[in-house]
């Protein structure tokens, strides 16, 4: 093979490879992780479920939103957007997280049981947006994703109306240049105000891993009091 040839066979192999370096590129976080971590965060929600047979359709839609400072050292730098911060100095940063599951769940518990389980998977879509604070400007950014929930919980009834409820549910999606994954443990207690409606109150932890190309990752801890409305159909 002459000289030219294996010249014209490298920008050939170049240009078959550059596709696959920009995906490459997108997947890829930049500086130091963002940090959200706050424990006294509200976390309104709202189910709505329709039973059908041994098991149910839900519909769960959560919110929540937390602030908190990171220091980052000399060495570091973040970057959400197009602002990258460096250090040394600290920074405030905030996560709102929306999230809506549309989910099934078989449970299995009668009238004569006192403890039951549960099972649910289906299809989630969250909301992130993200933020920094520095001095008095304020840079935000956020994203939307669908992916896949499921799920797991117990059921245990105290008394005809009132029951104790403690639910796991994990969503993850995975897209060109972003990856999220949201872990949810909520127990509550669910006080029946009808047939067709019943309150819970209780706590709430969330944990919110979020990569995207060419920005820091973010890494957000959110827990806190919880209240919530279920509408039965």
């Amino acid at each position: 093979m002459g000289a030219r040839e294996r010249a014209g066979q490298d920008v050939r192999m170049r240009r078959s490879l550059a596709p696959a370096a920009l995906l490459l590129a997108g997947c890829v976080s930049s500086g130091t992780p963002l940090e959200v971590h706050e424990r006294d965060v509200f976390v309104p929600n709202l189910r709505l479920s329709s039973a059908r047979g041994g098991g149910a359709f839900e519909l769960d839609f959560a919110q929540a939103r937390a602030q908190s400072t990171q220091q980052l050292a000399p060495s570091e730098h973040s970057t959400l957007g197009s602002e990258t911060f460096y250090g040394p100095q600290a920074i405030g940063t905030e996560a709102r997280v929306s999230v809506l599951d549309a989910v099934g769940r078989t449970r299995s518990m009668d009238a004569e049981q006192k403890l039951g389980f549960e099972f649910l998977a289906g299809l989630g879509y969250a909301r992130y947006d993200f933020a920094v604070v520095r001095g008095n400007r304020r840079f935000t950014d956020g994203s939307a994703a669908v992916g896949l929930v499921g799920g797991m919980g117990l059921v245990w009834r105290v008394l005809p109306s009132t029951s104790v409820q403690g639910r796991l549910t994990y969503f993850a999606s995975t897209l060109v240049t972003e990856k999220s994954e949201l872990e949810r443990w909520d127990l509550a207690a669910a006080q029946a105000l009808g047939r067709s409606v019943s309150l819970r109150a209780g706590y709430s932890w969330w944990e919110l891993k979020s990569t995207r190309g060419g920005a820091s990752d973010v890494h957000a801890r959110l827990s806190g009091p919880s209240l919530g409305l279920e509408l039965s159909f």
